[in-house]
């Protein structure tokens, strides 16, 4: 099975899906398309800040569950 179909197989099983932020993940299209994914499946994201980064519009605090890791 490719590489992408099983992530999209993982997400449409998944009860929850978590986003680790960092300024590379954030910046990935591959993240923005799971992220994505997961919503239009209407599935929660909760998004999990590592570091400092922008944050789509999209998981904004109404929008998704947010918090902030402090290492």
């Amino acid at each position: 099975m490719p590489h992408r179909r099983r992530i999209e197989e993982g997400i449409k099983a998944s009860a929850v899906v978590l986003v680790a932020l960092s300024p590379h993940s954030a910046g990935s299209a591959y993240v923005t398309f799971e992220w994505a994914y997961a919503l239009g499946f209407g599935r929660p994201v909760i998004t999990l800040k590592l570091a400092d980064c922008a944050i789509h519009p999209r998981l904004e605090p109404a929008n998704t569950a947010q918090t902030t890791c402090r290492v």
